[in-house]
């Protein structure tokens, strides 16, 4: 079976620590890890995939310890993806599969089942520099799967697209992840609730949930509100509540917040989001 295997990882910037004591077992699935920008998830990510040296703690791949080993078995994804702009798509990964020194014979054959894979056979011979954010993701899937790897690491890989395009890299990434770990990192709580097997949050290099999408709703399902607020009263709301959605209305702002003391009369429960669930568990010492 493929598998992840973290121990007691910790990883510093000179004096900065970045990770602390990581410890996190991932089979066959999609996994994903929430956290805000700046928690560790990009530098867990290149520890994975071995783009920066393990220096305390373990990480195994399927098996695998050593980073030559393990580049391997792991397709990656950043988050700024680009490549040769005036290079049309199947050059780019003809190129990119030759350097990965797969043979010829097979290569031509990888390629074609990949583009009808990601949706860009009949893109095949524009040139990258002409391509929306969309299909330049897409290309970017498709050359972090040349070498079939048992692990496909994806960074951030929505920011920045359309509704259509993100719904459609979310269930090209589910898709994958039958046969593969797809370990998809955002900070879009949205992303992963309809797809993720189970989810990480990271907060300032810690792990703070490790679970499913069920049981972290089922964990924080009180504490989700909507109320109306007058226009000249929502400044101060917001320093006192935490926001994760709003709407004008005629009569005022209709706004869905958290909350985890007692409730105003006005408050109305509703059911979580993996959003507001999410922030619940990021912000649930102030609710202590």
């Amino acid at each position: 079976m493929n598998s992840i295997e973290i121990k007691n990882l910790s990883f510093s910037y000179g004096k900065k620590a970045v990770l602390n004591n990581i410890n996190l077992n991932i089979t066959n699935g999609l996994y994903g890890l929430l956290g805000k920008n700046g928690a560790g998830k990009t530098t867990l990510m290149k520890l994975i995939v071995a783009l920066l040296p393990v220096t305390k703690g373990q990480i195994n791949i399927c098996g695998q310890t050593n980073p030559k080993e393990i580049r391997k078995i792991v397709g990656y994804l950043p988050q700024d993806f680009d490549f040769y702009p005036d290079m049309k798509i199947k050059e780019s990964l003809i190129y990119l599969g030759l350097l990965d020194e797969i043979k010829k014979s097979e290569l031509d054959q990888r390629i074609d089942k990949l583009l009808e894979i990601v949706n860009l056979t009949n893109d095949q011979d524009k040139k990258i520099k002409s391509l929306s954010g969309g299909m330049k993701r897409r290309l970017g899937i498709a050359q972090s799967l040349l070498n079939n790897p048992k692990i496909l690491v994806v960074d951030e890989p929505t920011a920045g697209l359309d509704p259509e395009e993100r719904i459609r890299f979310r269930n090209l990434l589910g898709d994958l992840s039958a046969e593969k770990i797809v370990l998809f990192s955002t900070h879009i709580a949205s992303d992963l609730e309809s797809s993720a097997n189970r989810l990480g949050i990271l907060d300032d290099g810690n792990f703070i949930y490790d679970g499913t999408v069920e049981d972290l709703l089922k964990e924080n399902s009180t504490g989700s509100y909507k109320t109306i607020v007058d226009r000249k009263d929502f400044s101060k709301f917001k320093t006192e509540y935490i926001v994760f959605e709003q709407k004008e209305l005629p009569e005022g702002i209709l706004v869905s917040f958290i909350h985890n003391g007692r409730p105003k009369e006005e408050f109305e429960r509703i059911p979580p989001s993996l959003e507001s669930a999410y922030l619940m568990k990021l912000h649930e010492r102030r609710f202590r």
